[in-house]
């Protein structure tokens, strides 16, 4: 469940996952793709941390 709940926040990878990024969209100039490309390694590395920190605590 503790996994399901932060998978479910993780939304990195589109500027409409979370309302800041959706702040900074217009006025920074940002592109989609450049969501893409920061996004792409947090939403690898979210799952990883998550699930290893699960089994320790939780293990």
């Amino acid at each position: 469940i503790i996994n399901v709940a932060i998978a479910a926040s993780c939304s990195f990878l589109t500027p409409i996952g979370y309302q800041t990024n959706m702040m900074v969209y217009e006025p920074g100039n940002y592109k989609f793709v450049d969501y893409m490309k920061a996004g792409l390694g947090l939403s690898v590395l979210c799952p990883v941390i998550s699930v290893s920190m699960t089994l320790v605590i939780w293990g």
